[in-house]
């Protein structure tokens, strides 16, 4: 009895020992998708650069985690099927990376992904965007019939469009064929000029940049964004806890706060950081 115990204790202490080797020699991947020129995350002079960036570094860093960092597409992390609610893409959902930076939390979301601590927080609209002048006299109230534009991995899918059912005509009747998923604003925008489809919808932070003569955004907020945080997502079954507590802990150190006002000098020039708490 004696030494089968002492060797179930022993045996217990070979495991934990060797999980811990383990977790000391895993390198982490963390994934970011350039949603935006902006001061999140940018290309500047060939570099990667950005607000994400350097708080995924400094978290890893405190800690003690090794991680890699790569810039993936947007469908990587979050893809869509028309009629299909979205759900973690084949980089996310294959573990080629932990963890996806840069995101919104949204019910549907929540079924098949876990979130992060809040990274920043961003306020902004859902609105329809049209040609300038709507020339073909797009209606945002009644989309009956109507094809309308969504890009992949973006939380302004169709599910989204669902919040204000009671408030746009033809949303319960919209068809599979009337949703038009692509991997990039500009292939929407290209779609909506040459009248591929009636419309699309988009994030007005994430379309600002291509609102100059050509096109305009159109009908009130459709309101869909859980919180005003931007957000990491992981798999279910991969907590990723010492990425939450590191960043809780830089949180409640001021850590955080420094290294978000150090990006606003760093970052500045392309675009306004808000942080957590403010």
């Amino acid at each position: 009895m004696l030494f089968r115990m002492m060797g179930e204790q022993m045996g217990g202490k070979i495991v934990s020992e060797m999980e811990k080797k383990r977790e000391e020699n895993r390198v982490y991947t963390l994934a970011m998708w350039l949603s935006c020129d902006c001061a999140f995350e940018y290309i500047e002079s060939g570099r990667h650069r950005g607000f994400f960036l350097d708080l995924a570094k400094t978290v890893c860093r405190q800690a003690g985690k090794k991680c890699v960092y790569q810039v993936v597409a947007g469908s990587e992390c979050i893809t869509h099927q028309s009629g299909v609610i979205p759900h973690a893409g084949k980089a996310l959902l294959g573990k080629q990376v932990d963890m996806c930076l840069g995101w919104f939390k949204t019910p549907a979301r929540k079924l098949s992904l876990d979130y992060t601590e809040p990274l920043l927080r961003l306020q902004g609209k859902v609105l329809f965007v049209v040609k300038t002048g709507n020339p073909n006299n797009f209606d945002p109230s009644d989309i009956t019939g109507k094809t309308i534009g969504f890009e992949d991995g973006v939380f302004t899918d169709k599910t989204c469009l669902l919040h204000a059912k009671d408030r746009i005509k033809g949303v319960d009747t919209m068809q599979p064929q009337q949703e038009v998923y692509n991997e990039t604003i500009q292939i929407l925008l290209g779609d909506l000029r040459n009248d591929r489809i009636d419309s699309l919808l988009a994030f007005d932070n994430r379309v600002a940049p291509y609102l100059h003569e050509e096109f305009e955004t159109i009908g009130d907020d459709i309101g869909c964004i859980l919180e005003d945080g931007v957000y990491g997502i992981k798999r279910k079954d991969n907590s990723l806890a010492w990425f939450d507590e590191t960043l809780k802990a830089m949180r409640k150190s001021g850590k955080y706060h420094a290294l978000c006002h150090q990006a606003r000098h760093e970052h500045g020039h392309k675009g306004r950081l808000v942080c957590v708490d403010e």
